[in-house]
């Protein structure tokens, strides 16, 4: 089901790209217990954004017990708590 959410997402960055370029980007994802879907997530917006120089990608975590936090961290993703 996350997939399900998040591909509408991504397709939408990617339509916009060249807008995205001149503003500049910053992605906060909101996050609670989400091991299982944030590295694919992660590895998403790297792909789409890959020729840009910089895209910050910041995960507000919910204090995860599921290692989300140390996954994204891993990712590159800043992480706050």
């Amino acid at each position: 089901m996350v997939e399900d959410e998040i591909s509408p997402m991504i397709k939408t960055l990617e339509e916009n790209t060249e807008v995205i370029e001149e503003l500049g980007l910053a992605i906060v994802i909101p996050t609670l217990n989400e091991v299982r879907s944030i590295g694919k997530v992660l590895d998403e917006i790297a792909e789409v954004f890959a020729d840009r120089k910089k895209v910050d990608v910041i995960i507000v975590d919910g204090h995860s017990t599921d290692g989300t936090g140390k996954i994204a961290r891993e990712k590159g993703a800043q992480v706050i708590y």
